[in-house]
């Protein structure tokens, strides 16, 4: 019988917890990103992520993300995406 490695195994008997990156990896940044669009574009009511994960990544580039998003026409409602981001910059005083 072949053995499944030590990740998939843990996975199969319910530990899956155990061999997770820990959090604030490459991946919560990933993620950070595509909430924030989400929520930007409509498709969410909030920008919270579970853990406070929303803060992998520095306001500057969140603004970043939002100009070139809206640079390519990303947004369904531009005036929603561009009300969002002016509510989430004055709560950060800018």
């Amino acid at each position: 019988m072949k053995q499944e490695p030590d990740s998939r195994r843990a996975v199969n008997d319910g530990r899956q917890g155990e061999n997770l990156p820990p959090s604030g990896g490459r991946g919560c940044q990933y993620k950070t990103g595509v909430v924030f669009l989400a929520w930007l574009s409509g498709h969410q009511s909030h920008f919270t992520m579970v853990g406070g994960l929303q803060s992998a990544r520095s306001l500057p580039h969140l603004a970043r993300a939002y100009e070139l998003a809206d640079r390519i026409g990303l947004f369904p409602d531009p005036a929603l995406a561009e009300s969002r981001i002016r509510n989430l910059l004055s709560v950060y005083g800018v």
